[in-house]
């Protein structure tokens, strides 16, 4: 989460208090420099994730249709871009068969004696 004062990122922070742990998100600049640099108050950690949970909850439940189209989007990115990968997959193991090759020729050539 971004901090809607100064927009750095939030932090996870707690406060002790009577028999209490306090979790809240507090801006990365208010914790640094305090409230002179960045007045946006903390916010309570429990409620931030119940609302995070509830909005991905609403998204997954609601909108079947988008993450179909944008399941159906990467399959078909993957399939187009598959020929040209194969391609490069194919010319790296031909190169990597030549390199190969030269190198077994002169260990032969080394291991002969006839290396000049």
């Amino acid at each position: 989460m971004r901090c809607p004062s100064c927009s750095k990122a939030m932090i996870g922070t707690r406060a002790h208090g009577r028999g209490f742990v306090y979790r809240y998100c507090t801006s990365f600049t208010r914790l640094r420099y305090d409230t002179a640099r960045c007045p946006a108050s903390r916010l309570d950690a429990d409620a931030a994730e119940d609302a995070v949970i509830a909005a991905l909850a609403s998204f997954y439940r609601d909108q079947h249709g988008l993450i179909a189209a944008a399941i159906a989007q990467a399959r078909n990115s993957h399939a187009a871009g598959h020929p040209a990968r194969r391609a490069e997959l194919t010319a790296a193991e031909h190169e990597l068969a030549k390199t190969g090759a030269a190198i077994d020729r002169y260990l032969a050539t080394f291991e002969q004696g006839t290396a000049q």
